[in-house]
């Protein structure tokens, strides 16, 4: 079982729709209460224990109202504790690049790099090319 965060957003929806139709088993994460999607906001932690409960692999799309790394590390914090085996963050384009002054999509690079499964060398960062970058945990 896959857990899809952001499955009623842009990227979320397409992910779900596709799962749909290839029989693939998941669970959609939401912040409101949605049909068939489990409710959960990632300042909730109690709401992300029942998220992760029972699945194998997560899919994290965060977009927070104000760009921090605290949603992701509390969703792979709660993901560790229920022991997901697999944990695929997608990040944004450009992440860690300097742009006019600042580093574009600091806070996904901030959430990959403060893992606290990566700490402790479950997890392993790897950026493809400048403009993608993938977190996985093993």
């Amino acid at each position: 079982m896959i857990l899809i965060t952001g499955a009623t957003g842009t990227i979320g929806s397409h992910v779900v729709r596709l799962l749909t139709e290839q029989g693939v088993p998941f669970r959609a994460m939401s912040r409101r209460a949605q049909p068939g999607a489990v409710q959960a906001d990632f300042d909730d932690p109690a709401s992300l224990a029942r998220a992760v409960a029972g699945v194998d692999a997560v899919l994290l799309v965060t977009v927070p109202p104000v760009p921090t790394a605290a949603h992701d590390l509390a969703l792979l914090e709660a993901a560790r504790a229920a022991g997901v085996r697999k944990i695929v963050k997608l990040s944004a384009i450009g992440s860690g690049e300097p742009f006019d002054g600042a580093t574009v999509g600091a806070w996904h690079v901030d959430a990959e790099r403060s893992s606290p499964a990566a700490s402790r060398g479950r997890s392993s960062v790897q950026r493809a090319s400048p403009r993608t970058s993938c977190a996985t945990r093993r």
